[in-house]
Protein backbone atom coordinates (compact mmCIF):
# COMPACT_ATOMS: atom_id res chain seq x y z
CA UNK A 1 0.00 0.00 0.00
CA UNK A 2 1.43 3.09 -0.66
CA UNK A 3 1.65 6.40 1.74
CA UNK A 4 -1.00 7.97 -0.41
CA UNK A 5 -3.97 5.97 -1.96
CA UNK A 6 -5.61 6.78 -4.69
CA UNK A 7 -8.74 7.02 -2.87
CA UNK A 8 -7.11 10.30 -1.07
CA UNK A 9 -7.11 12.47 -4.43
CA UNK A 10 -10.33 13.73 -3.92
CA UNK A 11 -9.89 15.61 -0.62
CA UNK A 12 -5.70 16.44 -0.83
CA UNK A 13 -4.88 20.07 -0.47
CA UNK A 14 -2.95 21.21 -2.94
CA UNK A 15 -0.51 22.40 -0.97
CA UNK A 16 0.75 18.92 0.03
CA UNK A 17 4.46 19.29 0.66
CA UNK A 18 4.37 22.74 -2.08
CA UNK A 19 4.93 25.56 0.54
CA UNK A 20 3.88 28.77 -0.49
CA UNK A 21 3.73 28.28 -4.25
CA UNK A 22 4.06 31.31 -6.85
CA UNK A 23 2.49 34.43 -6.93
CA UNK A 24 -0.63 34.32 -8.38
CA UNK A 25 -0.54 35.52 -12.13
CA UNK A 26 3.05 36.11 -11.74
CA UNK A 27 6.04 33.54 -12.83
CA UNK A 28 8.07 34.28 -9.84
CA UNK A 29 8.72 31.71 -6.45
CA UNK A 30 7.19 33.36 -3.62
CA UNK A 31 10.01 31.26 -1.64
CA UNK A 32 12.60 32.25 -3.96
CA UNK A 33 11.87 35.41 -5.33
CA UNK A 34 14.88 35.72 -7.72
CA UNK A 35 13.61 32.29 -9.11
CA UNK A 36 12.04 32.66 -12.69
CA UNK A 37 9.40 30.10 -13.85
CA UNK A 38 7.27 29.26 -16.64
CA UNK A 39 3.71 28.14 -16.90
CA UNK A 40 3.32 24.32 -16.52
CA UNK A 41 0.59 23.93 -18.93
CA UNK A 42 2.35 22.93 -22.03
CA UNK A 43 4.75 20.01 -20.43
CA UNK A 44 1.17 18.17 -19.25
CA UNK A 45 1.76 15.17 -21.12
CA UNK A 46 5.44 14.72 -19.51
CA UNK A 47 3.93 14.86 -15.95
CA UNK A 48 3.54 10.63 -15.67
CA UNK A 49 7.34 10.66 -16.44
CA UNK A 50 7.96 13.54 -14.47
CA UNK A 51 6.77 11.85 -11.32
CA UNK A 52 7.67 8.14 -12.24
CA UNK A 53 11.36 9.32 -12.80
CA UNK A 54 11.08 11.53 -9.78
CA UNK A 55 12.58 14.11 -12.03
CA UNK A 56 12.61 16.91 -9.19
CA UNK A 57 14.39 18.93 -7.53
CA UNK A 58 14.00 19.45 -3.31
CA UNK A 59 14.78 22.54 -2.02
CA UNK A 60 14.90 23.44 1.20
CA UNK A 61 14.81 26.29 3.43
CA UNK A 62 15.75 26.27 6.85
CA UNK A 63 14.00 27.85 10.13
CA UNK A 64 16.51 29.36 12.77
CA UNK A 65 15.81 29.62 16.72
CA UNK A 66 16.10 33.38 18.34
CA UNK A 67 19.09 32.75 20.53
CA UNK A 68 18.76 36.11 22.21
CA UNK A 69 15.86 38.27 22.21
CA UNK A 70 18.24 41.64 23.42
CA UNK A 71 20.57 41.51 20.52
CA UNK A 72 18.51 39.55 18.19
CA UNK A 73 20.86 36.75 17.47
CA UNK A 74 19.69 33.54 15.65
CA UNK A 75 20.71 30.41 17.09
CA UNK A 76 21.21 26.48 16.42
CA UNK A 77 18.92 24.74 13.09
CA UNK A 78 15.06 25.01 14.33
CA UNK A 79 14.31 22.56 11.61
CA UNK A 80 14.29 22.35 7.62
CA UNK A 81 10.87 22.99 5.27
CA UNK A 82 11.10 20.94 1.94
CA UNK A 83 9.66 22.10 -1.10
CA UNK A 84 9.48 20.48 -5.06
CA UNK A 85 10.94 22.62 -8.17
CA UNK A 86 10.75 20.73 -11.91
CA UNK A 87 13.07 21.92 -14.34
CA UNK A 88 11.80 23.30 -16.89
CA UNK A 89 12.84 20.56 -20.26
CA UNK A 90 13.05 23.28 -22.59
CA UNK A 91 14.80 26.42 -21.10
CA UNK A 92 18.25 25.75 -18.76
CA UNK A 93 18.17 26.90 -15.04
CA UNK A 94 14.54 27.75 -14.78
CA UNK A 95 11.35 25.55 -13.86
CA UNK A 96 8.21 25.03 -14.06
CA UNK A 97 5.45 27.17 -11.66
CA UNK A 98 4.92 24.53 -9.14
CA UNK A 99 1.36 25.95 -9.01
CA UNK A 100 0.61 24.66 -12.79
CA UNK A 101 2.49 21.60 -12.18
CA UNK A 102 0.46 20.68 -9.11
CA UNK A 103 -2.82 21.95 -10.65
CA UNK A 104 -2.28 19.81 -13.47
CA UNK A 105 -0.46 16.62 -11.87
CA UNK A 106 -3.88 16.79 -9.80
CA UNK A 107 -6.31 16.96 -12.38
CA UNK A 108 -4.50 13.70 -14.01
CA UNK A 109 -5.25 11.78 -10.69
CA UNK A 110 -1.50 11.68 -10.04
CA UNK A 111 -0.81 13.88 -7.02
CA UNK A 112 -1.09 10.76 -4.32
CA UNK A 113 1.63 9.12 -6.95
CA UNK A 114 4.05 12.08 -7.22
CA UNK A 115 3.49 12.30 -3.13
CA UNK A 116 4.64 8.88 -2.58
CA UNK A 117 7.96 9.26 -4.66
CA UNK A 118 8.86 12.79 -2.79
CA UNK A 119 9.11 10.91 0.86
CA UNK A 120 10.72 8.05 -1.46
CA UNK A 121 13.42 10.36 -2.36
CA UNK A 122 14.20 12.23 0.94
CA UNK A 123 14.21 8.95 2.77
CA UNK A 124 16.58 7.35 -0.48
CA UNK A 125 19.19 10.68 -0.05
CA UNK A 126 19.01 10.73 3.67
CA UNK A 127 23.25 10.88 2.90
CA UNK A 128 22.78 13.91 1.46
CA UNK A 129 20.90 16.07 4.36
CA UNK A 130 22.59 17.22 7.07
CA UNK A 131 21.27 15.78 10.31
CA UNK A 132 21.88 18.80 12.28
CA UNK A 133 19.27 20.87 10.44
CA UNK A 134 17.04 17.93 11.19
CA UNK A 135 13.92 17.70 11.18
CA UNK A 136 13.09 17.78 7.79
CA UNK A 137 9.52 19.25 7.07
CA UNK A 138 7.11 17.84 5.15
CA UNK A 139 3.40 19.04 4.47
CA UNK A 140 0.44 16.42 4.68
CA UNK A 141 -3.00 17.17 4.06
CA UNK A 142 -4.70 16.28 7.17
CA UNK A 143 -7.17 13.34 5.26
CA UNK A 144 -3.50 11.71 5.03
CA UNK A 145 -2.84 11.99 8.79
CA UNK A 146 -3.82 8.64 9.87
CA UNK A 147 -2.62 5.75 11.82
CA UNK A 148 -2.21 3.81 8.79
CA UNK A 149 0.63 6.48 6.93
CA UNK A 150 1.97 6.74 10.36
CA UNK A 151 3.03 2.94 10.76
CA UNK A 152 3.99 2.65 6.83
CA UNK A 153 6.07 6.47 7.54
CA UNK A 154 7.44 4.11 10.22
CA UNK A 155 8.10 1.28 8.42
CA UNK A 156 10.13 2.98 5.71
CA UNK A 157 12.32 4.80 8.08
CA UNK A 158 13.13 1.61 10.08
CA UNK A 159 13.93 -0.20 6.82
CA UNK A 160 16.55 2.76 5.54
CA UNK A 161 17.72 2.51 9.44
CA UNK A 162 17.08 6.01 9.68
CA UNK A 163 16.15 8.12 12.98
CA UNK A 164 12.79 9.14 13.17
CA UNK A 165 13.79 12.50 14.30
CA UNK A 166 15.21 12.99 10.43
CA UNK A 167 11.62 13.71 9.52
CA UNK A 168 8.81 16.26 10.60
CA UNK A 169 5.14 16.12 9.42
CA UNK A 170 3.25 19.62 8.89
CA UNK A 171 -0.04 19.58 8.21
CA UNK A 172 -2.49 22.57 7.94
CA UNK A 173 -6.32 23.11 9.02
CA UNK A 174 -7.60 24.74 5.90
CA UNK A 175 -10.36 22.85 4.90
CA UNK A 176 -12.78 20.48 7.81
CA UNK A 177 -11.45 17.31 8.29
CA UNK A 178 -14.09 14.78 7.44
CA UNK A 179 -13.07 12.23 9.97
CA UNK A 180 -10.87 14.04 12.87
CA UNK A 181 -11.60 10.65 14.86
CA UNK A 182 -9.10 9.36 12.42
CA UNK A 183 -6.63 12.55 11.86
CA UNK A 184 -6.46 12.65 16.05
CA UNK A 185 -5.50 8.86 15.66
CA UNK A 186 -2.89 9.46 13.30
CA UNK A 187 -1.55 12.43 14.86
CA UNK A 188 -1.17 10.47 18.40
CA UNK A 189 0.50 7.49 16.59
CA UNK A 190 3.30 10.11 14.82
CA UNK A 191 3.68 11.90 18.33
CA UNK A 192 4.43 8.14 19.62
CA UNK A 193 6.60 7.28 17.52
CA UNK A 194 8.67 10.34 17.79
CA UNK A 195 7.85 12.52 15.00
CA UNK A 196 8.41 15.93 15.39
CA UNK A 197 4.50 17.54 14.52
CA UNK A 198 3.50 21.06 13.32
CA UNK A 199 0.65 22.83 12.08
CA UNK A 200 1.41 25.11 9.34
CA UNK A 201 -0.19 28.55 7.82
CA UNK A 202 -1.76 29.18 11.50
CA UNK A 203 -3.98 32.19 10.76
CA UNK A 204 -4.91 31.40 7.11
CA UNK A 205 -8.31 29.71 6.80
CA UNK A 206 -9.68 27.38 9.42
CA UNK A 207 -6.75 27.65 11.43
CA UNK A 208 -7.50 29.01 15.06
CA UNK A 209 -6.83 28.43 18.23
CA UNK A 210 -9.61 26.41 18.99
CA UNK A 211 -8.46 23.94 16.79
CA UNK A 212 -4.89 23.72 18.67
CA UNK A 213 -6.97 22.57 21.72
CA UNK A 214 -6.04 19.01 22.00
CA UNK A 215 -3.96 18.67 19.71
CA UNK A 216 -0.08 17.33 20.38
CA UNK A 217 1.66 19.36 18.21
CA UNK A 218 5.43 20.68 19.06
CA UNK A 219 5.22 23.80 17.32
CA UNK A 220 2.34 26.30 15.48
CA UNK A 221 4.37 28.33 12.48
CA UNK A 222 2.62 31.70 11.99
CA UNK A 223 1.54 32.24 8.23
CA UNK A 224 2.95 35.92 6.53
CA UNK A 225 -0.34 37.00 5.98
CA UNK A 226 -1.85 36.86 9.43
CA UNK A 227 1.79 38.91 10.27
CA UNK A 228 1.27 41.46 7.85
CA UNK A 229 -2.22 42.07 8.80
CA UNK A 230 -0.89 42.85 13.08
CA UNK A 231 1.44 45.11 11.53
CA UNK A 232 -1.46 47.05 10.26
CA UNK A 233 -4.02 46.86 13.11
CA UNK A 234 -3.26 46.64 16.92
CA UNK A 235 -6.33 45.07 17.19
CA UNK A 236 -5.28 42.01 15.55
CA UNK A 237 -1.43 42.33 16.63
CA UNK A 238 -2.93 42.23 19.84
CA UNK A 239 -5.41 39.13 19.27
CA UNK A 240 -1.92 37.21 18.02
CA UNK A 241 -0.40 38.05 20.99
CA UNK A 242 -2.45 36.14 22.95
CA UNK A 243 -2.59 33.27 20.90
CA UNK A 244 0.91 32.45 20.77
CA UNK A 245 1.31 33.08 24.50
CA UNK A 246 -1.47 30.47 25.06
CA UNK A 247 0.67 28.10 22.46
CA UNK A 248 3.90 29.00 24.93
CA UNK A 249 1.93 27.91 27.93
CA UNK A 250 1.04 24.85 25.96
CA UNK A 251 4.34 23.95 25.30
CA UNK A 252 4.28 25.01 21.59
CA UNK A 253 7.35 26.34 19.74
CA UNK A 254 6.29 29.13 17.48
CA UNK A 255 8.08 30.03 14.57
CA UNK A 256 7.06 33.00 12.25
CA UNK A 257 6.77 32.16 8.25
CA UNK A 258 7.69 34.29 5.90
CA UNK A 259 9.99 36.87 7.43
CA UNK A 260 11.45 39.11 4.69
CA UNK A 261 12.52 42.20 5.82
CA UNK A 262 14.07 43.74 9.22
CA UNK A 263 10.66 45.01 9.83
CA UNK A 264 9.18 41.65 10.04
CA UNK A 265 12.03 39.98 12.58
CA UNK A 266 11.68 42.98 14.90
CA UNK A 267 7.84 42.46 14.64
CA UNK A 268 8.30 38.66 15.09
CA UNK A 269 10.78 39.28 17.95
CA UNK A 270 8.36 41.56 19.65
CA UNK A 271 5.75 39.17 19.58
CA UNK A 272 7.47 36.26 21.50
CA UNK A 273 8.22 34.21 18.31
CA UNK A 274 11.03 31.20 19.40
CA UNK A 275 11.93 31.11 15.93
CA UNK A 276 12.09 32.66 12.05
CA UNK A 277 11.38 31.28 8.87
CA UNK A 278 11.75 33.46 5.31
CA UNK A 279 13.64 34.57 2.76
CA UNK A 280 15.58 37.66 4.84
CA UNK A 281 17.83 34.38 6.43
CA UNK A 282 17.86 31.65 4.05
CA UNK A 283 17.10 31.86 0.48
CA UNK A 284 15.84 28.55 -0.61
CA UNK A 285 18.38 26.22 -2.63
CA UNK A 286 18.92 22.44 -3.93
CA UNK A 287 18.88 20.62 -1.10
CA UNK A 288 18.56 16.90 -3.33
CA UNK A 289 19.00 17.43 -7.16
CA UNK A 290 17.24 16.38 -9.73
CA UNK A 291 19.34 13.05 -10.72
CA UNK A 292 19.14 11.53 -7.23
Amino acid sequence: MNLVTRSSLAVLLIKAYFAHISHAGGNVDKNSPDLKTEPATQFHENYQDVIFHSCFALFSQEQRYINDKATQQLSRSAGTELFIRVPNPNKSDTYLNTEDFIIHVNQTGQLGALTTKIIEKVIRNAALLDHSHAPFYINVPPPLVTPAFARELATKLEQANLPVHLIGIEFTEREAILNRANFDAGVAELKRMGISLALDDYGKGNSTREFLIGLPVDRVKIDRSLLCDAQKDENKAAQLRTDIAYMKKNGMEVIAEGIETADDYTFALNLGCDGVQGYFFDKPKVLIPVDV
